[in-house]
């Protein structure tokens, strides 16, 4: 009698390789749940995005300063305190249509309208991309 209930308690646990293998099929679950991309690449976004709002305000100003006092703008040194690199992987780089934002091994495309300062200027990418919705912390909604 004593065997038998000796028995029966081993046969209702698990045995080590079992959980193993579902802590594997969860930890792979949680992979694909989780973003695609790393802290360095978020922390990356968060410093650009404060980098771009800062200048989108400075361009700003000078918008304002531009029509109260028809005053030269200074374009040329906002962008050049924005396009200072950060770290090797991560900063802006001024293109020939806007700025290209680095982010570790992806680019992100801005346009900039109008350069001239003629009337409020924008900065902004195309929300379509995932990208730039990672940047802004925005979704599409489906």
């Amino acid at each position: 009698m004593k065997t038998s209930l000796f028995l029966c308690s081993q046969s209702r646990g698990f045995t080590l390789f079992e959980l193993i293998l579902v802590v594997g099929i969860l930890g792979i679950f949680a992979y694909h749940a989780f973003p695609s991309f790393s802290l360095g690449e978020q922390k990356c976004i968060y410093t650009l995005r404060s980098k771009l709002l800062k200048a989108d305000y400075e361009l700003l100003e000078l918008y304002t300063q531009k029509i109260l006092s028809s005053r030269s703008d200074e374009v040329s040194l906002i962008f050049q305190e924005l396009t200072k690199e950060v770290s090797q992987d991560c900063f802006f780089k001024q293109g020939k249509k806007g700025l290209i934002a680095h982010i570790g091994s992806k680019r992100l495309n801005f346009s900039i309208s109008p350069q001239d300062l003629s009337v409020k200027p924008k900065i902004y990418c195309a929300i379509s991309q995932e990208l730039c919705q990672n940047f802004w912390g925005r979704k599409l909604k489906k």
